[in-house]
Formats: C-alpha cells, structure tokens, sequence
C-alpha cells in the first residue's frame, strides 16, 4: 500500500517542476518588464527637470502623462506577479494537502488492521478450548489425566458437574475453576470478559457440547 500512495503521489506532481518552472519565469519576464518601464520613467523625469524652463506646458503635460502611464504599467506588472506568486503558492500546497491527506489514510488503515489483527488475536487466544488431560494455560504446572464423569443434577435444578475417577492422584493444592469449583478436566472454555473472574469453565458446567463460534461470555459476566 504504501508502494501505491508514493506512485499515486509520485504521478500527480509529475507536471509540477514544469508549471513552477514557466511561473518563476513568468515573474522574471515581470520583474524585467517592470525595471524596464523604471528606466523610461527616470528617463522622463530627467527630461522633465532639464528642458522645465523651455519646454512648453504641452509638452510638459504630454512628459507627465506618459510617466503616469509607465507608472501604471508597473504597478500592474506588481499585482499580476504577486498573483502569479500566490498561485504558485496554492499549486505547491495543493500538493502538500494531497500528500497529508494520502499519509493520513495510510495511517489509519494502520491503525484499523493493528487493531483488527489484535482483536482477533486475542479472541482466538481466550476462545480455544483445553482438551482432556490439558489444563488452563494460564497456570504454568500440568494436570494429571481425569477423565470425566456425567453430569447429575440436584433437586432444585441446580447443575453440579463432578469430576470423574482419576487415573492418578491429583495434588490437593491443584487450582480450581469453572462455577463449579472443580479442577480442570475435560473440554474447557475460556470466557471473552477480560475482567473474567473465573475465566475457564467446563463444558458440561456452562451447557456447551461443542465449541460456540463468536465471542462467548459466561453465565456470571452475561448478566
């Protein structure tokens, strides 16, 4: 992408060298004009003063007129110079925008695809499930194999999964998870509320027989 805004923009000032070139030629062919007219007008005014005392008012209003005239030449060569300069200037800006603006999207599209890649990221890590005999990643020692046993439910409708026999004894200070309480056995899930207080949860405990797709949230952070 960004191979593709620098030849964008690369294309699009392709002409500028050239149209800056014919306006600061435009402004010297002004400036040389305007120091020409100078020269006449001085030229004038010498006359003027020398020949005051012989020449007649004809002629000295003829004199005055013209000066006025070169005077005017010059002050429009000034205003269509400093017209042809601040339109050199909008060209060059014109182009400066341009690029802020492509360096601006480009950012952004930085920012949305860090962004989107972080998300997904993170979901895909709190999403995957444990499989049997695997116990939540967050803990740094691994669980005995467990196998595990059919859920059964007390009278009040309560679900209260059990663990199942163990093949090998587990250490009484194993952490516990789930609403259940119970250590990790089995297919377990881990809840997308990074503010989880419990986190992992078994299958069985939550009502999940395979895993959901799309963000899950638990019972607890559900409400």
């Amino acid at each position: 992408m960004t191979t593709q805004i620098l030849e964008n923009y690369l294309d699009s000032i392709r002409h500028l060298p050239s149209d800056l070139q014919r306006n600061f030629g435009l402004m010297s062919e002004f400036d040389k004009k305007a120091e020409k007219l100078q020269k006449t007008i001085n030229e004038l005014s010498e006359t003027y003063k020398q020949d005051a005392k012989t020449t007649d008012d004809k002629t000295k209003t003829k004199i005055l007129k013209q000066i006025k005239q070169h005077f005017n030449s010059i002050r429009k060569c000034s205003d269509d110079k400093v017209d042809l300069a601040y339109s050199t200037y909008e060209l060059v800006d014109q182009h400066i925008r341009h690029l802020d603006s492509d360096l601006n999207h480009y950012e952004q599209s930085l920012k949305k695809r860090d962004t989107s890649f972080s998300t997904e990221s993170t979901s895909s890590k709190r999403r995957s499930t444990l499989s049997e005999c695997s116990r939540p990643s967050k803990h740094s020692r691994t669980v005995s194999e467990v196998s595990a046993r059919s859920n059964s439910r007390s009278e009040d409708g309560d679900r209260d999964s059990k663990n199942g026999d163990l093949d090998m004894p587990v250490d009484p200070n194993e952490p516990t998870y789930c609403i259940c309480d119970k250590v990790s056995y089995g297919q377990m899930i881990g809840c997308d509320n990074s503010d989880c207080t419990i986190e992992w949860f078994h299958f069985e405990c939550v009502g999940l027989t395979s895993q959901p797709t799309g963000q899950w949230y638990c019972p607890k952070c559900r409400e």
